[in-house]
């Protein structure tokens, strides 16, 4: 006996919910969801519970569901999980009024899709949003067929805004057509009435509309700055982020790869059958895509959810010459059938990701529970000690929220991790810190390096991290860091969070705190002069003593020894450029500094290297140029020099040679006919403790030769780590 298609939709319903609910994950895993559980108790977006925009619609549900379920986790899980299973009646309307013959075999496609399945499980807002995106679609799809729903579909629209803000890419421009065919000012007013059903409490709770804008622009500046592909265009980011949006929703680059050639043929099959059903599936979707593609991160894979539905229409349109074939070789055969093997894919695919998401505790957790520990061990505070202080950086801050009252922490902020630190330690503060690092922020080289030990590192385990790109954090660090003995303040680009070189050149004051060291120590200095040409200088000045001028006009490297200081605590270094003749002022950029006892081993890169970037898979690096010069302090009983990288070979090509010079004589060299490479070499003490270092490569490239993206820089190594240590000369035993 057939089942009515109102059953078997509700049983397909109950199978998307059990396949999501089961694997609802133990603990918070993002930032984002830290944010809407903290939201359960008190809603402020001017203070992220949760973030602007807000989201609250998605809020007021989530704590409907709370009622039932205390833990956080839980309570957004299974509302993501609910979500998904509502979801599969407006996507079967949906379907129907896109492509009526291939619905069934579209909505098998969206329901097995892994980014899709995997996202019916997290504690996050996406599949709520898709919900209410699908539901406004399907009511407005239905007036563009027999003109009835505009004032429903409308209402809709208002409340889906209010779910999650980026549904206005997939709700307005089927709105706009809808609307300019109907009641064009009743569909106004309801619009407006679904805002303001939100808009106005939002504001309430915010303390004014006002405040909540600030924020809000506050927040999308910070978007923009970092997560669009316009903002740092080259073909080779516009190639991975196309492979991200095309490919990213399967995860699986096989599988993605065949639902691409599929929803390829699909269009072109709807190009040629329905041309109408092609061109409103488009609109329906094709604006969010653009959207995603341009103006955000592309590299989170849980923002390709939206607009999933598209692809997997025209993946089931594509099969339709193939189900014509099936149907004529084979009649009992159905169409659905002929899905089936891409749905197991995208179970095999999904499942063993969802295992390890509800069995293993999330990277932040895990941090952040073992920085707990640690800070709550009584021999922490025995014998003297004076315990720990705990910081962190923004990502990781809202897992503080409520630690032991017994625990000190580090008040937080939406500013960068360096400054609060520096100010800690500028007001006496000495007690060792225990710091939550998110793997994807390098402010942490603004502190002396050798004061830092990393106490425990935790990534999302295989299986479940292809699922978490784009994720924050991805991955954790827990470090130690006791007093350093320097701490770069204003104007001293040493992370990528420092700001671009035009930022730094125009910094209006270069600080940087040196401690009181009970030794005679080393100083070291790197910058370049900024975009102004001509004459200039800098001066150095350290607890207002004057030091040196330095020559700037083109890349300089500084190197003094210091003798034992004989104040304590930390001593203001500032360097200033000085005036030319005309009056007029140099910019200048410092991109180096280190200074420790002459016991140590140190460095600053000079001429030659650029500025730091990440790769993509997100992990720092510096380009060289032909001639990339550094230098180092070597201690009388000599160092050891490491440097590991990569070279361009696909630019580049096999057999170059890569030479390190120290002091003008070679000392290591190789021919690249592989990717990575490493350099080693032991750097005897002498009369004098610095020495010029110098990676040479003999072929170089410009991107812009090859991507036409406007890069003229001279680009020759990818150096990842750069890493001199004191050591004697190794010894060997005689034969």
């Amino acid at each position: 006996m057939k089942l009515r298609l109102p059953v078997r939709l509700a049983v397909a319903a109950l199978l998307v919910f059990l396949s999501r609910a089961l694997f609802v994950p133990p603990a918070l895993e993002d930032y984002d969801s830290v944010n809407f559980a903290l939201a359960l108790h008190e809603y402020d977006p001017l203070a992220h519970r949760p973030h602007p925009p807000g989201y609250p619609v998605y809020v007021a549900l989530a704590r409907l569901v709370h009622v039932a379920f205390p833990d956080p986790a839980a309570t957004l899980g299974l509302l993501s999980a609910l979500a998904q299973a509502l979801c599969v009646f407006p996507a079967w309307v949906v379907f129907r009024r896109l492509d009526r013959p291939r619905a069934a075999a579209a909505c098998v496609l969206l329901f097995t899709c892994p980014v899709v399945w995997f996202n019916g499980a997290r504690p996050l807002s996406d599949s709520v949003g898709l919900l209410f995106v699908l539901l406004t679609q399907a009511v407005l799809l239905g007036a563009v067929a027999d003109g009835h729903g505009l004032g429903r579909g409308s209402a809709l629209a208002g409340l889906a805004a209010g779910a999650r803000l980026q549904s206005l890419a997939l709700t307005l421009p089927l709105w706009l057509l809808t609307a300019w065919r109907g009641r064009r000012l009743r569909a106004v007013a309801l619009l407006s009435l679904g805002v303001i059903a939100w808009l106005i409490p939002m504001f309430a709770l915010s303390g004014g509309a006002v405040p909540y804008v600030a924020a809000f622009h506050e927040t999308m500046a910070m978007a923009i700055a970092i997560e669009p592909v316009h903002t740092r265009f080259s073909l080779n980011m516009a190639a991975r982020a196309a492979s991200l949006v095309l490919l990213g929703p399967w995860v699986a680059p096989p599988l993605g790869a065949a639902m691409l050639g599929l929803s390829l043929f699909g269009a072109r099959h709807l190009w040629r059958t329905d041309r109408g059903g092609l061109a409103l599936a488009l609109l329906c979707f094709g604006p969010y895509l653009a959207a995603h593609a341009l103006f955000q991160q592309v590299e989170a894979i849980r923002y390709t959810l939206p607009y999933v539905p598209l692809g997997c229409l025209l993946a089931a349109a594509g099969m339709a010459p193939l189900a014509a074939w099936t149907r004529r070789q084979a009649p009992r055969v159905g169409e659905l059938a002929l899905v089936v093997p891409l749905g197991l894919a995208g179970a095999l695919v999904t499942v063993p990701g969802l295992s390890v998401l509800a069995s293993v505790e999330s990277p932040p957790e895990a941090a952040v529970n073992a920085a707990l520990t640690l800070a709550s061990d009584p021999l922490a505070h025995d014998g003297g000690r004076r315990g720990y202080l705990i910081a962190a950086h923004y990502t990781l801050e809202r897992y503080l929220d409520g630690p032991p009252a017994s625990i000190e922490r580090l008040p937080g902020g939406p500013d960068d991790s360096a400054p609060r630190l520096l100010r800690y330690w500028l007001a006496g503060g000495r007690q060792d810190v225990l710091f939550l690092a998110d793997t994807q922020r390098t402010d942490l080289s603004s502190i002396d390096p050798r004061a830092q030990r990393v106490l425990g590192r935790w990534r999302w385990p295989l299986g479940a991290d292809r699922f978490m790109s784009g994720a924050r954090p991805l991955g954790t660090r827990l470090v130690r860091i006791v007093a350093p003995a320097w701490v770069a303040g204003p104007g001293w680009l040493l992370s990528l969070e420092a700001g671009r070189p035009e930022q730094a050149a125009r910094a209006p004051e270069r600080v940087a705190y040196l401690r009181a060291l009970d030794e005679p120590a080393f100083l070291l200095i790197a910058g370049r002069p900024g975009d102004d040409a001509g004459d200039c200088s800098v001066h150095l000045e350290l607890a207002g003593t004057g030091l040196e001028s330095a020559p700037c006009t083109e890349p300089f490297v500084v190197g003094r020894t210091l003798r034992r200081a004989t104040a304590p605590g930390y001593a203001e270094l500032r360097i200033e450029p000085e005036p030319r003749a005309n009056g007029s002022v140099p910019t200048v950029v410092l991109h180096g500094l280190d200074y420790s006892s002459r016991g140590n081993a140190g460095f600053v890169h000079g001429s030659g290297w650029h500025a730091p970037e990440r790769d993509e898979a997100g992990r720092a690096f510096r380009w060289t140029s032909r001639h990339a010069r550094s230098l180092v302090h070597v201690p009388e009983a000599g160092a050891r020099l490491r440097v590991e990288g990569t070279v361009p070979l696909r630019y580049l090509g096999a057999g170059g040679l890569v030479r390190l010079i120290v002091d003008g004589q070679e000392v290591a060299r190789l021919h690249a006919d592989e990717p990575g490479f490493e350099l080693a070499a032991h750097l005897p003490g002498g009369p004098s403790p610095f020495r010029d270092v110098e990676i040479e490569v003999d072929r170089v490239f410009r991107p812009d030769d090859r991507q036409k993206n406007g890069d003229r820089r001279e680009l020759g190594l990818r150096v990842y780590d750069f890493d001199v240590r004191a050591a004697p000369a190794p010894t060997h035993p005689a034969p």
